[in-house]
């Protein structure tokens, strides 16, 4: 009994083993089954969804050429506006160069003849102020040398006379190279300044002119850029809206 017993404890146990593998086995076989059993898109499902998608597509298209034409119009817009900045440059260049220009014709033609004109009265003025103390002191000379006067007067009076004409003569000198300074240096001087500045305006209305045109050519590019970028849009509907 004791045999038997034993041998039908290890049938039971190797049944029970038996049983858990293959309750095992079936447990991790089955999710390989239920993902093998997800059904996939059809054929009629996907050609359903074309309809949809060019649909949204052509509405994304729609919004793209709006705003594509907006980007046109600002363009233009921009354009008008930097035409309008850029002929005003141009404009307050060319009057600068005008100002400048009148500037220097004035220079040459009344204020430098006036100012050389002017110092060369003081240089006169200060020849017959020196020639008037001369004479003074010659007949102050002359006077007290046939009077009898105390000599202390007589000193007094021509040491006046003789300090007059020395100032006279300082003048004189100093008109004189004042009058030279100014013909040789001065005027020459701020001759060449004020054509520097007129070559200088004309070279800012040329600038401006050659800056002009590049924005021109600037503005012309954006503005076809735009422009393109509409028809390109347009055609890409188009060729949507006639596809089966």
């Amino acid at each position: 009994m004791t045999r038997r017993a034993a041998l039908s404890s290890l049938i039971l146990i190797a049944a029970g083993c038996a049983s858990a593998g293959e309750r095992e086995s079936a447990a991790t076989s089955a999710p390989s089954a239920v993902v093998a059993t997800v059904p996939g898109p059809t054929p009629q499902d996907a050609a359903a969804s074309k309809p949809k998608d060019a649909a949204r597509k052509k509405a994304q298209l729609h919004r793209d050429l709006e705003t594509a034409r907006l980007k046109v119009e600002r363009a233009r817009r921009d354009a008008a506006y930097q035409e309008i900045d850029d002929a005003a440059a141009v404009a307050k260049a060319g009057l600068e160069a005008e100002f400048a220009r009148r500037k220097a014709a004035t220079f040459d033609e009344r204020e430098a003849p006036s100012r050389a004109a002017r110092a060369r009265l003081d240089a006169d003025a200060a020849r017959d102020g020196h020639d008037d103390s001369k004479e003074e002191l010659a007949q102050l000379e002359l006077m007290y040398k046939g009077h009898e006067i105390g000599d202390m007067t007589k000193d007094l009076v021509l040491a006046r006379a003789k300090r007059s004409l020395e100032r006279s003569r300082r003048r004189v000198e100093l008109a004189a190279l004042d009058l030279q300074t100014l013909e040789e240096r001065t005027l020459p001087h701020e001759r060449d300044r004020l054509l520097a500045e007129a070559s200088d305006r004309e070279r800012d209305v040329e600038k401006a002119r050659r800056n002009a045109e590049r924005s021109a050519f600037e503005r012309r590019l954006a503005v076809a850029a735009a422009e393109s970028e509409v028809r390109r849009l347009e055609e890409e509907i188009a060729d949507l809206e006639s596809a089966p």
